[in-house]
């Protein structure tokens, strides 16, 4: 599995690439979400957005992305557990969080705040 990371902006940016299913994913879907009342990732991202906006915080999202390597693909627990494990390194602990698989690339994305 390859991991890669990086603090973001533009929640409506990534609303909008998450939505788009006629050019860039096949589909998206929402596989797991915990600390967040949103149904759909750009009603999340917006949830993200307006939280930073109550703080001095310019890039409140940090986009993590697990590309599944070969035919070797992680069960829904495992991404949850790969999640919170890389999170807790990360300093990212107990802080909202969603995990979107996307038909764009062979793996997922997730989005924490």
């Amino acid at each position: 599995m390859i991991v890669k990371g990086g603090s973001r902006s533009g929640a409506g940016y990534w609303g909008k690439h998450l939505d788009d299913t006629t050019r860039i994913n096949e589909s998206a879907e929402i596989v797991y979400a915990e600390g967040v009342e949103g149904d759909t990732p750009k009603d999340i991202l917006k949830e993200y957005a307006d939280m930073a906006k109550r703080s001095r915080v310019q890039k409140f999202l940090y986009h993590m992305i697990f590309n599944n390597k070969g035919d070797r693909h992680l069960t829904p627990a495992e991404e949850i557990k790969a999640y919170k494990a890389a999170a807790i390194k990360m300093g990212l602990e107990g802080q909202p969080f969603f995990i979107v698989r996307h038909k764009e690339a062979n793996g997922i994305s997730i989005f924490t705040q």
